[in-house]
This record gives C-alpha cells, structure tokens and sequence, in this order.
C-alpha cells in the first residue's frame, strides 16, 4: 500500500505555499523522520527562524539559491542551492525573495551518521552543500530526476531510492552509540547522562566525548534542544495554556530554565515567539 501524502497550503495576497509531506519507506524509519516537499511564492522577502531539533535537515532545492544566517554570528548571511545543515545549537534564519520549490528530507543523527558517512562534528553549526557531501555527479543525479519527476510522491519514491542505496553501503556505528542516543530521544531529553553511560558501561566523560564527536553535540546539549523543541510544538498547540503548565509538560522543572533555553534556541521569550508563529504550519517568521 502506498504511504501516505499529508498536504497543507496557504494563501494570503501575493504570498502562498503549498507543503507535502510523507513518512520514509519503513526501512528508513530509524534514519528519517520524515520528507517534505515544498513550493512557495512571495512578491517581497520571506525570512523565517529555523528553530534547533534533534536532527539535520538536508535541502534539495529545485530552485534558485536561498540565504541563511545563524541568528548570533557576527558573520553575515550566505546563499546555497542544495545542502544539509548539521546539529546546531542556537536559531538560524532562512531568507528568499520570488519562487522556491525543493525536498526537505530530516536525518536523525544515526541516519545522518550513516548516509553520509562522516562524524557529525564536522557539521556542527555549518550550512554543508550537498555536492561536498556526496559529490557532484551524484547530487547532480539526484537533483535532476527530481525536477523530471511529476509529483511528490515520485520524488518521495526518488528519495527512498537514493538513500536506501547509501543506506546499504554505510559502515556501521557502534551500537553503545546508537543506543545512547535512542534512549535519550525517547526519554524527551530526560535521560541523565551519567545514566546513560552507566548502561552501556562507559565512563560520563567517554561517552560525552564520543557522543558529540559521532552526533556534533555532547548529550547534555541534546537533552535541552530534545525539551526545548517538545515544549515549543506544546505551546504552539496550547498558546491559552499556562506558561508553567506547559513548561512542566514539556520537562522543566522551573520557569527560569524552559525561558533560558527559549532565549538560547529561540533568540526571543515565549511570548515573542508565539506573536511569530506563521499561519496555517508555515513555519516562524524571523526578525
């Protein structure tokens, strides 16, 4: 049975977009948390905050170039076409003026591990073009059969296709690793790190330094983007909540910490945050 196709779209003046998404091909599901394919219009600049997750994002674009910029570097915005973005720990922003059509695909750190066969410490907080990661005749391939294809669910199955290839020819990851990090996911960032080493009879220092070699990030870090992220979706979806209501769910103890780390991913308060929030799913306008 084919998977399904989930659409959204949005128009307001000379502004729309349109957005699919599909989950991967089951054998995928540990290594991709999903794709999205996107076209969009805008007469006048579009710029959204791109918030950190526990994942890295990988750009095939079916367009022109798109600009993008870490919200607190003193460095100024750089253009890229197809790319992927690695595990970062402050807000970024994305900016394009015209058309912009192209196929996100959401690696999980094990699955970015793998496909692309490098430790994602190289990435860290970098914007890395798809031609450096997997040459240029290979992204070359890619990027053509997915502007030949009609549909998203073509290009959805293009996808399965490539990364399932690279999938099989990827060297394997020590398995202490892989379940350091599926604990922690599945724990929201509740895990404590000396917990984690301890089941997989590491030292805490050991396993932290493996963790952000393999992953780009020490798990400590990964713990508060894993609360951070749950607990922005959570106050997106409950903006009439109380703000400590929606703290304790998404696993803070205090207020003081979930507002810290919402100033240090975010780079605005909650309020802030929620007066950005684009209509209908499209995202966080930025500043």
């Amino acid at each position: 049975m084919p998977l399904a196709i989930r659409t959204l779209s949005h128009q307001d003046g000379d502004h729309r977009w349109e957005m699919a998404s599909r989950d991967p091909d089951p054998r995928l599901a540990a290594y991709i948390s999903g794709y999205q394919g996107y076209a969009e219009l805008a007469a006048t600049p579009m710029r959204r905050m791109e918030l950190p997750f526990a994942g890295l994002p990988m750009i095939v674009s079916l367009g022109p170039r798109i600009g993008v910029k870490l919200l607190d570097e003193a460095a100024g915005w750089t253009e890229h076409r197809s790319f992927i973005a690695g595990l970062h720990d402050r807000p970024a922003l994305t900016e394009y003026t015209g058309a912009q059509e192209g196929v996100q695909v959401n690696f999980t750190p094990i699955g970015a591990c793998l496909i692309l066969g490098r430790p994602l410490a190289e990435l860290f907080n970098e914007v890395v073009a798809l031609e450096d990661l997997f040459g240029e005749a290979e992204s070359g391939r890619l990027v053509a059969r997915l502007q030949e294809a009609t549909g998203w669910a073509a290009r959805f199955q293009i996808m399965d296709g490539f990364l399932l290839e690279r999938l099989a020819a990827a060297p394997a990851l020590p398995p202490e690793l892989a379940w350091a990090w599926q604990a922690l996911e599945q724990s929201g960032g509740q895990c404590e790190v000396a917990g984690l080493a301890g089941e997989i009879g590491w030292s805490r220092k050991h396993l932290s330094v493996q963790f952000r070699q393999r992953f780009g990030l020490p798990p400590k870090v990964v713990a508060r983007i894993l609360r951070f992220h749950r607990t922005a979706a959570l106050l997106g979806e409950a903006a009439n909540d109380g703000r400590a209501d929606i703290a304790l769910a998404g696993g803070y103890y205090d207020q003081p910490h979930f507002n810290r780390d919402f100033r240090q991913f975010a780079g605005c308060t909650p309020g802030e945050y929620l007066a950005r929030l684009l209509p209908d799913g499209g995202g966080v306008a930025g500043v």
